[in-house]
Parts: C-alpha cells; sequence; structure tokens
C-alpha cells in the first residue's frame, strides 16, 4: 500500500519498559502490514495522529503491555483524545491480548466493552496501555485495561528524540488529583502495578470476547483449554 508506506516512520529501539527484563516479544508496528487497519492503517496511523506503537506480552503474567504516542490531530477537544478513539484502542488491545492467549487455536469476537473515562487524556502524549486477561469462563473471556502515563524515559518521539512531559498538561489538575485519589482507595490494579503506582489513570475498560460454539467445542474434544 504505497499511502501507507509513505508515512512509515523509522521507529527506534524503545527503551526497557519499567525495568521489565522478562517481559518477551517486544516489537514495533508495522504500518505497511496494517494498511487496511483502523487504528494502524493510513487512515489514522502517521504523522500527528497515532504515531508509534509498541507492544510486549508476558505469556506467563497473561499481561500486554503497549506504549502509545499521539499527536493533536485526534481530539475531541482542543488538545484532549477523542474518547471514542480511547474506546477503539481498548477494543483493539484486549482483542490483542485475546488472540495472542488463542495461538491460532480458535477466535472469538468482542461483545461488551465498558469504558470508564477517568481524567483527561493530553494530546499530544506518550502513554500506556495495560491489557491483562481477568478470567475465563467456558466460551467468555473477561479482560481489563488502563490507560496510564508513562514515565517520560519511555516518552520519546519518533522524529527527533525529544521527551515528552506526559503528566504536565492535565496530569496534575483536579481532575487527574480525583483519579489518583480514586486509584489510590483500593489495592493497586494490575495496570498501576506495571506502569508505576504514581501514574495517573487515565481510562480503564473491561471487555468480554466470546468464543464461537464450533471453535469451543474443537478445543475441548482435543483436550485443550482456552
Amino acid at each position: 500500500d504505497a499511502a501507507a508506506a509513505t508515512i512509515a516512520p523509522s521507529l527506534p529501539v524503545p527503551p526497557p519498559l519499567f525495568g521489565a527484563d522478562d517481559v518477551a516479544d517486544l516489537h514495533a508496528e508495522d504500518p505497511v502490514r496494517f494498511s487496511d487497519h483502523l487504528l494502524r492503517g493510513a487512515g489514522v496511523y502517521g504523522p500527528r495522529r497515532i504515531e508509534y506503537a509498541f507492544a510486549a506480552h508476558d505469556r506467563d503474567a497473561r499481561v500486554l503491555l503497549n506504549v502509545v504516542s499521539v499527536g493533536d490531530r485526534i481530539c475531541g477537544h482542543r488538545n484532549i483524545v477523542h474518547g471514542g478513539l480511547i474506546a477503539a484502542l481498548f477494543d483493539d488491545f484486549t482483542g490483542a491480548l485475546f488472540m495472542l492467549r488463542a495461538a491460532g487455536r480458535y477466535t472469538g469476537f468482542t461483545a461488551n466493552l465498558t469504558v470508564d473515562y477517568r481524567t483527561p487524556l493530553p494530546a499530544p502524549s506518550t502513554f500506556t496501555v495495560v491489557v491483562w486477561i481477568e478470567r475465563v469462563d467456558g466460551r467468555k473471556i473477561v479482560l481489563r485495561a488502563e490507560i496510564r502515563s508513562v514515565h517520560p524515559a519511555v516518552a520519546t518521539d519518533v522524529a527527533d528524540d525529544a521527551v515528552f512531559v506526559i503528566p504536565a498538561a492535565l496530569g496534575d489538575g483536579p481532575a487527574a488529583a480525583d483519579a489518583r485519589s480514586a486509584d489510590a482507595a483500593g489495592p493497586p490494579s494490575v495496570g498501576a502495578r506495571w506502569a508505576g503506582a504514581d501514574s495517573t489513570l487515565y481510562a480503564e475498560c473491561k471487555a468480554l470476547y466470546i468464543v464461537p460454539r464450533q471453535y469451543y467445542d474443537a478445543v475441548i474434544a482435543r483436550g485443550d483449554v482456552l
């Protein structure tokens, strides 16, 4: 796809993610490979939109860690990431972890996606989307995800290696303070443990995926598990 090829960034090797030495499968997105994809194709993936994304998958912990950089052309309110894009990111990244778990043995579809917006997500900014599997119940797989700020050392701009200051624009305001207060009210979530206890929680979601019965029956017939 020529249009996608023209915006393919020259991606650097990302810095270590929060000291996660045991994380496997670190890779950069490939806009050419995903030319027809909603979020990774030429329509949304590019300068001042979704500028780059990295992913790391910890199989043992059943966690997918994504670091995403966005520009200022994906806004709802000025300099605030559109809520619809946040929902789409959640749907895409929970689906990615679902498919990593499936490993080609079955497929499935989003049945329900519930998003809670905690504080405005600045644009431009770099942030992390932490996704984990909460439980498996028959044909149903329930996943959780959070969008959080990242350590400034991780937030490196592709074009000129400039460092973004993640929480500065909105992370110090009343809404962010309320989000951190609510976040601290209970035990740390999986997202907080991966992104850091001091990270700002921008949004969180719960996703339900359903495995079609024919795939589920085939998995069970093999003596396998979802």
